[in-house]
């Protein structure tokens, strides 16, 4: 069926495609300050942002856009690759010995293959942007296309990216693609493998020179998630909507052909910037962990309960990372608009992810079910526990407390920065016969009748993160 064709191309991509120094190798988790800063930053604030980032056990930090030229917008500096000293006035190398220091990874982010009209390389290479000669340039994010397929471009991009990466210890790149080509000849059909074939010519010659940088592929605008681009970037960023429901669709068709270790997923800040909707960091968790981890939200922001659930959320994936990465995918109802279940299986464990579309007023009952494990065996299934905001649970809050609250109110929110409510536990021990058919029965699900540790408050797009393994009486539980 669908799931081991898509286990086939998984198999076949992890063992052949992908680079060699990466096949089996665990990828870091990153923390990217997009979503923190844009371009707007200094020295000072990417800095404290690696401090709280070490803090929390994340092992790459990656620098995005803004940091070269005079880049603080996107209207110019593509191209000019080189540091803003009025920013970072101690530069990458700066940057990467703080990170360094504080037991992490440098990473960066680069545009090769774009340029701005209103930049150094523009103005003394016009003549290097795809064009026609005949139409005025049409611009895409306020940028042109350079032409790879000319040799005198692949050079410079090769130098360009090869000086950044030896400017300072960085272990880690982002290529992205924020804009389709237009405006090229094609009178002999033959420009865009011209322009792929100079691509993959300047991408050779930048992994011989550094074979060991982890190279991650931004596919979301060069919409280039393709087996051509994995044979130089080992994991590839899908796209930059991070709201947790539309990356679970986004997710499971790239999963369809592309294995979990090539797949980079962002836990984001709680109300989406793609969509504003407002999901819990451990909903997005469940749904980010499928793949390679990473974060990218303000840590300053965060307050000192929403520090503990993230840096809890690593620990456990550190402990499952070879699972979540390599272990053998599969999931349900696909391409339906209903609830939806995925599972990864290495050695034993199995971790399953359960995400649900809208809340029912009359909810079924939920069951655990598990593809793969044997029959006679015994299994144990647990939940990772949620941490519930006290506002999730609006005017109803005043049923338990002692005083009337207002649950929009300063006191609530200042108590909630502090304070959680911890969502339902099920575990229990089931044979694998029961597991792979009916299930283990879960908690019951909100339907307004009253909240305890037996029930589950899921909400509309909530989620569920299982583990089960082989049950060993010996170990204590």
């Amino acid at each position: 069926g669908v799931n081991k064709m898509s286990q086939d191309f998984h198999s076949f991509i992890n063992r052949h495609i992908i680079p060699k120094e990466f096949r089996g190798k665990d990828r870091p988790i990153a923390y990217n300050n997009w979503e923190a800063t844009n371009f707007d930053f200094n020295q000072g604030k990417i800095n404290s942002l690696i401090n709280k980032a070490s803090e929390l056990g994340i092992e790459l930090f990656v620098l995005d856009d803004g940091w070269f030229g005079e880049r603080n917008d996107d209207t110019k500096g593509l191209g000019d690759w080189n540091v803003n000293e009025k920013k970072l006035p101690k530069g990458l190398k700066g940057l990467a010995e703080n990170a360094k220091k504080h037991g992490m990874q440098f990473g960066i982010w680069m545009e090769p293959e774009m340029v701005n009209p209103n930049s150094n390389l523009y103005q003394n290479h016009p003549d290097w942007v795809i064009q026609d000669s005949v139409h005025t340039l049409s611009e895409g994010r306020n940028q042109l296309v350079l032409n790879l397929a000319k040799k005198e471009v692949q050079d410079f991009v090769v130098e360009s990216v090869c000086s950044v990466l030896e400017s300072a210890d960085i272990s880690y790149l982002k290529w992205d693609c924020n804009r389709a080509i237009s405006d090229f000849k094609n009178e002999d059909g033959t420009f865009f493998f011209s322009y792929i074939e100079g691509l993959y010519s300047a991408l050779r010659r930048i992994r011989e020179r550094h074979p060991n940088v982890l190279m991650e592929n931004c596919a979301s605008g060069g919409n280039r998630f393709d087996l051509g681009m994995l044979s130089f970037f080992p994991q590839s960023w899908q796209s930059d909507d991070t709201d947790s429901y539309q990356r679970t669709m986004i997710q499971e068709g790239g999963s369809l052909g592309y294995p979990l270790s090539t797949l980079s997923n962002h836990v984001a800040c709680k109300v989406s910037k793609t969509r504003l909707r407002n999901t819990s960091l451990d909903t997005k968790f469940d749904v980010a962990c499928f793949g390679v981890l990473g974060y990218e939200l303000d840590l300053d922001d965060l307050s000192k309960l929403e520090m503990k659930i993230i840096k809890s959320q690593i620990e456990f994936y550190k402990k499952y990372r070879s699972v979540f990465q390599w272990g053998t995918f599969s999931q349900s109802n696909l391409l339906e608009n209903k609830e939806k279940q995925v599972q990864v299986e290495k050695d034993g464990v199995f971790l399953i992810g359960k995400y649900q579309t809208l809340q029912s007023a009359f909810p079924k009952e939920k069951h655990l079910t598990v593809k793969g494990v044997e029959d006679t065996k015994l299994y144990q299934y647990t939940t990772r526990q949620h941490s519930i905001p006290l506002q999730s649970f609006g005017s109803l809050v005043n049923y338990v407390t002692p005083v009337h609250i207002n649950p929009d109110g300063t006191l609530l929110n200042i108590i909630s920065h502090h304070m959680d409510m911890k969502s339902e536990i099920d575990t229990g021990i089931l044979p694998g016969a029961i597991l792979s058919s009916q299930g283990a029965c879960l908690s019951q699900e909100w339907s307004g009748v009253g909240y305890d540790d037996r029930v589950m408050k899921l909400g509309d797009f909530g989620t569920r993160l299982y583990l089960v393994q082989i049950y060993d009486p010996s170990i204590s539980q």
